[in-house]
C-alpha cells in the first residue's frame, strides 16, 4: 500500500511548486496538497497519514495549532514543519509539536530524502510488542526545546558562542547538568568550567551538542518516575558509553564525520528505556527485553532526523553482526563501548573475552592489534582518578 503524505500551506505557488517538483514520486505514495488546516483535517478523518508537512504561518488555524490536533487524532503520523520567517514565540510553540523541521525554500532532494526517512521508520520496528508499546503513548516524545533552538543557531549565519550559552542557560536543568558532566572525573579538566560558552570553546561545538541533547533527554527533572536510582544509573551508564564511543572513535581509522556520530549514538542507546520509565503508567503491562528497547530507541531517533548512522548504531549496539554493516562503522565503536562498560557490571574485570563482547563481528571488521588498543583506552577511561 502506498504511503500517503499531506502538504498543507495557504499559498497557491508554494503547493503548486511542490507538486511539479514531486511529480515523480506520484506512483510510490499519494500526496495531497491542502490550502488550510481544515482541508487537512478532513483528510485526516478519511485516511490512515503517515506524514505530515505544514507551513506554520497561515490564516484562521496556524500550524502550530493544526499539528496539535494531528497529534492527537493520529499520534503515529511524523508531523514536520515547513517554514520560512516565523516569530520567536510560534518557533517555540512549534518545538513541541513537530517532530523535524524543514526550512524554505528547499530542494526536490531534500524534501524527498525527509519523507523517505520518514516513512522508512515503521520497518525498524520489526517486533510487534515493541509497536503495541509504541502504540499505547498518546504522543511520542518530540526533540527537546533547547537542541533544536542550538542546532538553529549554530546552522545560523551569526552563530556566536554567547548566543549558544544563552540558549543553554534558559533551561536551569539542563545548563546545570551539562556544567556537573563538565567537570566531572570523565573530563578531568584541571580549570574550573563556569559556563557553556566556555564549555563550547574548550570542548567543541559538536561535542557539546552532544551533551546538550543527552542532559535533556535524560535530565530526571523532566521525567515523571519515582524510580530515581533506575534513573540515576541508566543517566551515568549511557553517559558513560557515549564519552568511551568518542574515545574509541579518535583512535579508530573512522572518517572524522563518522567518529562525531559515536558520542550521540552511545548516550543514545538508553533512550528506549528511559521512554518506558517515563510513560511507565501506559506501558507497566508490557514485558520488554534489550532488543525492544534498542528498537524503539532508534525508532524515535530515526522520527526525530538523526543521522541514519546513529539510528544504526543505537538498533544493533547490542548484536551488530544481525545488522548489514560488514565493514568499520560508527556500529562499531559503540558496540564495543557498550559492551566493554557493560561487562565490568558487577565487578566483572574488563577484558576482550566478555560474553557481551561480539569477538567474531569486532575481528571481522577491526585488527586485533586495535582492539587491544580499544581495550587500554577503555580502562585508562574507567580507572578512577582523581577529578575537580
Amino acid at each position: 500500500m502506498n504511503n500517503t503524505i499531506v502538504f498543507v500551506d495557504d499559498d497557491k505557488s508554494v503547493l503548486d511548486g511542490l507538486r511539479r517538483m514531486l511529480r515523480g514520486y506520484r506512483k510510490q505514495w499519494r500526496i495531497y496538497f491542502c490550502l488550510s488546516a481544515k482541508e487537512a483535517l478532513e483528510v485526516f478523518k478519511e485516511k490512515h497519514v503517515d506524514v505530515i508537512i505544514s507551513d506554520m504561518r497561515m490564516p484562521v488555524m496556524n500550524g502550530v495549532q493544526l499539528l496539535h490536533k494531528i497529534r492527537s487524532m493520529s499520534p503515529h503520523t511524523i508531523r514536520i514543519a515547513l517554514s520560512g520567517y516565523v516569530n520567536k514565540e510560534m518557533t517555540l510553540e512549534s518545538i513541541q509539536v513537530v517532530h523535524q523541521f524543514i526550512a524554505k525554500p528547499c530542494d526536490k532532494e531534500s524534501i524527498s530524502a525527509v519523507i523517505e526517512r520518514a516513512i522508512s521508520l515503521p520497518s525498524t520496528l520489526c517486533d510487534e510488542k515493541v509497536k503495541a508499546v509504541l502504540g499505547k503513548i498518546d504522543t511520542l516524545p518530540s526533540l527537546p526545546t533547547v537542541y533544536t533552538e542550538m542546532i538553529k543557531e549554530v546552522n545560523s549565519d551569526n552563530c556566536s558562542l554567547l548566543n549558544i550559552g544563552k540558549i543553554v542557560n534558559k533551561d536551569v536543568a539542563v545548563s546545570t547538568n551539562l556544567l556537573k558532566i563538565v567537570n566531572s572525573s570523565f573530563f578531568g579538566f584541571a580549570r574550573h568550567v563556569d559556563s557553556a560558552a566556555q564549555a563550547v570553546s574548550i570542548l567543541g561545538m559538536e561535542t557539546v551538542e552532544n551533551l546538550v541533547l543527552f542532559t535533556s533527554v535524560f535530565s530526571s527533572d523532566r521525567n515523571n518516575t519515582s524510580n530515581f536510582d533506575e534513573l540515576y544509573r541508566l543517566n551515568t551508564f549511557c553517559l558513560k558509553v557515549g564519552l568511551l564511543a568518542a574515545k574509541l572513535a579518535d583512535v579508530s581509522d573512522l572518517p572524522d564525520k563518522q567518529k562525531g556520530y559515536c558520542q550521540i549514538a552511545g548516550m543514545m542507546t538508553g533512550l528506549g528505556r528511559l521512554v518506558t520509565e517515563e510513560y511507565s503508567a501506559e506501558l507497566s503491562d508490557d514485558a520488554r527485553t534489550e532488543t525492544d528497547y534498542a528498537q524503539m530507541s532508534s525508532y524515535i531517533l530515526g522520527m526525530w532526523g538523526l543521522p541514519l548512522e546513529v539510528v544504526d548504531s543505537v538498533r544493533w549496539h547490542q548484536n551488530p553482526s544481525e545488522s548489514s554493516l560488514g565493514t568499520l562503522a560508527p556500529l562499531t565503536v559503540v558496540h564495543a563501548a557498550y559492551a566493554l562498560i557493560k561487562s565490568t557490571e558487577g565487578g566483572n574485570e574488563l577484558g576482550l573475552a566478555s560474553e557481551i563482547l561480539d569477538s567474531d563481528y569486532l575481528l571481522s571488521v577491526v585488527h586485533k592489534d586495535d582492539l587491544e588498543k580499544w581495550l587500554q583506552v577503555a580502562i585508562e577511561f574507567l580507572t578512577p582518578s582523581e577529578g575537580p
